[in-house]
């Protein structure tokens, strides 16, 4: 996998290599709290207003990640609707972290995740770009900091808070970002 353009948002071409199909888009990118990282993503096909689940494909079965497409060995790939589901409970859709509260252990409130940034060879997590209210600065807070990443709130070790600011761009990292209008995305 290669850093020029890394790309993994909604809406995404996921082909087949095998046979050049267009298997369908990326609809929903999941992280595992326990592991803290990336591990797959929820493949649809159809219009927006409908259309199908095809299922999950693992980030270990991914060949690359382009800026126009994620590129996939063959189908087999796509794991079936029933494994989506059957994992669905123990995973967090990336978007949901948007948003979410972060407090440390010492209950100190340090803001609500404005982005996250992965690694992009392991899709470990490297930083929570964290802002602590409308008009102030963002701070970054170490991905190894993060002790838990809960339904309500992610919880921050003791002395892990911000480590300074946060940084605008990363350009050798995976990083989802909020975009103006409420729009979310992962971008290279």
């Amino acid at each position: 996998m290669n850093g020029h353009g890394l790309r993994l948002s909604k809406g995404t071409t996921v082909v087949s290599l095998a046979d050049g199909a267009e298997i369908g888009a990326v609809e929903r990118v999941y992280l595992d709290p326990a592991r803290k990282e990336i591990v797959g993503f929820t493949v649809h096909k159809g219009g927006f207003f409908g259309g199908t689940m095809v299922g999950l494909v693992e980030v270990g079965d991914v060949h690359a990640f382009g800026p126009d497409a994620v590129t996939i060995n063959d189908a087999a790939a796509v794991r079936s609707e029933f494994a989506v589901g059957a994992r669905r409970d123990e995973l967090v859709e990336l978007g949901s972290l948007v948003g979410r509260k972060v407090v440390t252990e010492a209950g100190v409130a340090l803001g609500s995740v404005a982005g996250v940034r992965f690694g992009e060879e392991s899709f470990r997590l490297l930083a929570l770009d964290v802002s602590p209210g409308p008009l102030q600065e963002h701070h970054e807070v170490a991905g190894g900091a993060v002790a838990t990443i809960g339904e309500d709130l992610i919880v921050v070790a003791e002395g892990g808070a911000a480590t300074g600011s946060a940084p605008h761009a990363v350009p050798d990292r995976l990083v989802y970002v909020v975009e103006p209008g409420g729009g979310r995305r992962l971008a290279g």
